[in-house]
């Protein structure tokens, strides 16, 4: 029930109905199952170094407008920017939004709390977690040092030659 509930499409009384009944949406998905991510990780066919493990609460508070809480953790492998190889990524975020079904209803909730708007179209969870990752992926990730990376010597070359041309 968890993977159906995951991928599909909720309209604004499906959160609301979610919230009333305390949801706990908690379990690790590969994260080649979700629809954009998947551009981002090293084909190498390991699904074990590839995890996503979210832990959200539906819930309601003083506002009558359903809210997720929870915390998203990944372990991604990705193609490291300077040498090309495999890097292991590890990040979490914690989230907190409030479900809304117009711009107008952002004006009457509380301001500390992210809004997300529901249109007509309905929304997923697994856009809502995939969003967040994707957010928090860094623009160029490499290994910490260079003598990490894979291709060391031909990084070690490249960097002496550019070091001299700038000389």
């Amino acid at each position: 029930m968890t993977g159906i509930m995951f991928k599909n499409t909720l309209n604004i009384k499906d959160f609301s109905d979610l919230a009333k009944k305390k949801y706990v949406f908690d379990d690790v998905i590969s994260a080649i199952t979700f629809p954009r991510l998947p551009h981002f990780l090293i084909n190498d066919n390991q699904t074990v170094g590839n995890q996503i493990s979210i832990n959200l609460e539906f819930f309601t508070e003083q506002s009558i407008y359903p809210k997720i809480k929870g915390r998203i953790s990944t372990l991604l492998t990705m193609q490291c920017q300077r040498c090309l190889g495999p890097v292991k990524w590890e990040a979490e975020t914690s989230i907190n939004l409030l479900i809304i079904e117009s711009l107008n209803q952002s004006k009457t909730g509380p301001s500390s709390v992210n809004t997300i708007m529901v249109n007509s179209d309905g929304l997923s969870i697994e856009k809502i977690v995939e969003d967040e990752i994707l957010l928090m992926i860094p623009m160029s990730l490499m290994h910490n040092k260079v003598a990490l990376c894979e291709n060391n010597d031909t990084v070690g070359l490249f960097l002496a030659e550019s070091n001299e041309s700038n000389d």
